[in-house]
């Protein structure tokens, strides 16, 4: 054997004790090997006490614990796996545990899913879930497989600007694709969305009206004002994103109303309280898919009245607007102008995300 061949034969032993090294760590298990969640949440206004969860932002903390549930999936649609694992009082059957354990500094929690084989899950996860109502949580905590999560339906309880409001706070949710892999590993980061949609209404006044003794700028103001969207407001809605994510109850019409309204050029909050709806489909019209909005309004308090039927609910590129989704926030800006004698309104609608945060859990 020459120099040559012998240096060859030296670099492919090395090269199969190299693999063989790989081959036999990568089939070993690890100890305490576990799946790691990480949460987001799409907040917009902060948290109120402990607790409590201002219009559903945010995790609510009961005593520094998050209230906080988060159920694991298999391949057979069957639920193996809860946090806490206690939850609900009977764990699932098999092996299959969880543990909750923190970081020295409490800066990074993780939940350890300990037998777990390898493949691919469906991690479902709640925040603030002691928020719904008995009836949804009931049917949490009987859920044995996977149509039994996808299937919990939350309801409009009391003011219907307040949907699935509870103790106050509002259930946030979202589910994951979750791999683990030969040792028992694995990581999903799960964004927590509210079930819902918000929209205002927004009365921009472009009347340019003056004093006519002092030439001061007057305030245009509302009496007798009325909105109503066609069809926009599901009486139910499921607690987990669904394809597609609509509402699944029947449709009302979304009301605003107000009196002695005293508008703006530029307002920053809007002219009627906002309220919150399950997401929803427009209803299907003769050119597609729209929401059709009525307005009616009085400019002095024994005026005539202002009133506009059927007018399409557009987006701020002139498109129809055909659907409201979950953790959406749809501004309907309102401009009102002056022609003459006569007043003339004119529609701007914009959709926007509530604004995402990443947020810390600290679990003990």
């Amino acid at each position: 054997m020459n120099k040559r061949t012998s240096y060859i034969a030296k670099l492919l032993a090395t090269f199969m004790a190299i693999v063989s090294a790989v081959s036999c760590g990568r089939e070993e298990p690890l100890v305490n090997g576990g799946v790691s969640i990480s949460f987001s949440t799409s907040d917009l206004i902060t948290k109120v006490g402990d607790g409590v969860v201002a219009d559903g932002g945010g995790i609510a903390f009961d005593a520094g614990k998050p209230n906080i549930v988060v159920a694991i999936v298999d391949r057979n649609d069957d639920i193996v796996a809860w946090y806490p694992s206690d939850f609900p009082d009977t764990p699932p059957s098999g092996s299959y545990t969880s543990e909750l354990v923190s970081g020295a500094t409490a800066t990074v929690s993780t939940v350890y899913i300990t037998g777990l084989v390898r493949g691919t899950y469906t991690a479902f996860a709640i925040a603030n879930y002691t928020g719904m109502h008995s009836d949804a949580l009931n049917q949490l905590k009987a859920a044995t497989v996977l149509s039994d999560l996808e299937s919990i339906e939350l309801e409009v309880e009391g003011s219907p600007a307040a949907p699935t409001i509870h103790n106050s706070r509002m259930p946030i949710s979202a589910k994951g694709s979750l791999s683990v892999n030969i040792s028992g590993n694995g990581q999903v980061d799960l964004d927590l969305l509210r079930p819902v949609a918000k929209v205002e209404m927004y009365f921009i006044d472009q009347t340019d009206g003056v004093d006519p003794f002092t030439g001061d700028p007057v305030p245009l103001t509302l009496y007798d004002c009325s909105v109503t969207i066609h069809e926009m407001n599901p009486t139910k809605g499921y607690l987990f994103p669904t394809d597609p994510d609509v509402g699944s109850g029947s449709l009302n019409d979304l009301e605003f109303s107000g009196n002695g309204l005293e508008l703006s050029t530029n307002p920053t909050t809007p002219t009627m309280p906002g309220k919150m709806v399950f997401p929803s489909t427009a209803p299907v019209q003769s050119l597609g898919n729209r929401y059709y909005c009525d307005i009616s309004f009085k400019v002095a308090p024994a005026g005539m009245t202002y009133e506009y039927t059927d007018l399409p609910v557009h987006d701020y590129r002139s498109a129809d607007l055909q659907y409201l989704r979950r953790n959406q926030h749809l501004k309907i800006n309102t401009r009102i102008t002056k022609r003459g004698s006569e007043h003339d309104v004119s529609f701007w609608f914009e959709i926007e995300s509530w604004e995402e945060k990443s947020e810390t859990v600290v679990f003990d």
